[in-house]
């Protein structure tokens, strides 16, 4: 590609080429440089120019406080005229006030970039309005007497010179320290080219450069278009490459001729960088994959682990269960024997002290009869041997009268007989009685022998809720097999960890007969080996997961 020309800087300008911007650089107020001074001209003796700002600010403060005290009295005077009253003497301080005010107002905003431009309309406004309210303090018509209303119309013009010459040098000032002069073309160029200076006028307002600038970016394009014209001939527009074309394309923007010309060179670097951004959000990308997968091999080794400890503690849960059904049957059955023991002795004691009562009782009993007996055949031998012997008195010795005495003695005898014979019946009952007592309490005997047996099925019954117990831990050994195999499962159906853990949380729930508060917090916290917050999810999760499940179990019945 053909070079594109050159622009002469040794090219006789009416000043020193002062660059707006670097190339490649935005063209922002603060790349600006402030024109230089003209060259060739000695710089002023700091002397000098210190004792004429002295002149000319005391002078202005002197020509400031007699324009604005001979307004101020032609002021009040029209005003007390046209029946202000007391106001009169507020009115000028307001009317000249304001002016000051209103330019300070201006150049603050302006210096805040804030700037209003109806605020140095409004000052201006009043400028003009106060050299007309002094034109017209002579009495009659302005025409009546020029002279006096002149003389009075220049009075305040004293004071508005002085305040505008000090808001020109403090905007100028301030303009300057902001980096936004842009100087305004000047008198003699209006008057010879005025419509070129007011195209220049308005590239310097449209562009917001100083005329310096401005000039400087029109010459420098008008110099490259003759090079491309002294280049490629009368048919350079069409013959120039388009890149040599852009600094006449690009000079209704702004742009000089350099900054134009880089504009293929930065598009390229754009170009590269957006090249190498790509480059590497694409090595981000694939950087962020081989993270993801890092993450998911890491969850799946997090997993197994997980399932390897799950079949570890149910190992240990099943030989704790094991060891704990061994350890209740041993004791269930020492407990059994030792009441057996304890019930067959106490029974044994108790028979024993039983047979030896019915054995005492039958005994009392057998002697009391045998004596009864006895005494009985006594009685009988006795009054047999009474009878012969009152006979054989009745038949020798004694009279029809006294064996009718000892007839009735003998029967008195023998009712004294029968009420032994009574007596020894009445005991025969007691001891039968007693004999019927000792077998209630043998009766009774026999019932504890049946408590200690019902005790003794007590302990059997024990026995067998620990074999329960026994069968239910190995429920729940199969249960957490049945756990392992679905977690082995899930993680074989590719399940992220939190849905494994929710769908883990959702199994406790319902083992714990499908209660959400049976299962709390800590649980899962022990379970899952994670935080509250995490546990929560979780728990919230295998809730969702549930209410999934119940109703896809709804729509199928439906």
């Amino acid at each position: 590609m053909t070079s594109p020309p050159q622009v002469d800087e040794r090219v006789d300008l009416d000043k020193p080429p002062v660059r707006a911007g670097l190339p490649g650089q935005p063209d922002t107020p603060e790349s600006r440089v402030v024109p230089a001074a003209p060259t060739g001209e000695p710089e002023s003796d700091p002397r000098t120019m210190k004792a004429l700002a002295i002149v000319a600010g005391t002078g202005g403060a002197i020509l400031a406080a007699i324009g604005f005290t001979g307004s101020y009295n032609t002021l009040r005077h029209l005003a007390e005229a046209k029946g202000f009253g007391q106001f009169s003497y507020a009115f000028p301080i307001g009317i000249d006030a304001g002016i000051l005010v209103l330019l300070a107002m201006d150049l603050y905003l302006t210096r805040k970039r804030a700037s209003l431009p109806v605020l140095r309309w409004l000052a201006h406004g009043l400028t003009a309005a106060t050299v007309a309210f002094n034109a017209a303090a002579p009495d009659g018509p302005l025409s009546a007497d020029p002279l006096a209303a002149s003389m009075h119309g220049v009075i305040p013009v004293l004071f508005i010179a002085a305040v505008e010459a000090a808001r020109h040098y403090i905007g100028r000032m301030a303009a300057l320290i902001a980096g936004h002069d842009l100087g305004s073309p000047p008198l003699s160029r209006w008057l010879l080219a005025p419509l070129p200076t007011w195209l220049i006028f308005r590239r310097m307002k449209l562009w917001s450069l100083p005329y310096d600038d401005v000039v400087l970016r029109l010459k420098g394009i008008t110099i490259y278009r003759q090079l491309l014209k002294k280049r490629y001939g009368r048919s350079w527009r069409r013959k120039a490459p388009a890149d040599e074309l852009l600094p006449i394309k690009m000079a209704r923007f702004g742009l000089t001729v350099d900054e134009a010309l880089e504009i293929p060179a930065r598009e390229a670097e754009s170009a590269r960088r957006r090249e190498e951004e790509a480059e590497l959000r694409e090595r981000e990308a694939e950087d962020a994959r081989a993270l993801r997968a890092a993450e998911a091999e890491l969850r799946q080794v997090e997993t197994e682990s997980r399932i390897e400890t799950a079949k570890i503690a149910a190992k240990v849960e099943r030989v704790a269960a094991e060891g704990r059904l061994k350890a209740a049957e041993a004791e269930a059955e020492n407990a059994a024997d030792l009441e057996i023991r304890r019930s067959e002795e106490r029974l044994r004691v108790q028979r024993a002290e039983a047979d030896a009562e019915i054995q005492r009782l039958e005994s009392q009993t057998e002697a009391d009869r045998l004596r009864a007996e006895r005494e009985r055949q006594e009685e009988q031998v006795k009054w047999a041997a009474r009878q012969r012997q009152l006979q054989q008195e009745t038949e020798t010795l004694e009279s029809a009268e006294a064996a009718e005495a000892r007839a009735r003695e003998a029967r008195a005898e023998q009712e004294a007989n029968e009420a032994a014979l009574a007596a020894a019946k009445a005991d025969r009952e007691a001891a039968e009685e007693r004999k019927r007592a000792a077998e209630t309490t043998r009766d009774a005997v026999e019932a504890e022998r049946a408590a200690a047996e019902a005790e003794a099925e007590r302990a059997a019954a024990e026995l067998r809720a620990a074999q329960d117990r026994q069968a239910a831990a190995e429920a729940r050994r199969r249960a957490a097999e049945d756990d392992q195999a679905a977690a082995e499962a899930e993680a074989e159906a590719r399940l992220t960890l939190p849905e494994r853990d929710a769908r883990k949380v959702a199994r406790m729930i319902l083992a714990a007969g499908g209660d959400p508060k049976a299962v709390t917090l800590k649980q899962i916290e022990v379970e899952l080996g994670v935080s509250q917050t995490t546990a929560h999810e979780r728990k919230t999760r295998a809730l969702e997961y549930l209410q999934e499940q119940q109703e896809g179990d709804e729509q199928q019945a439906a």
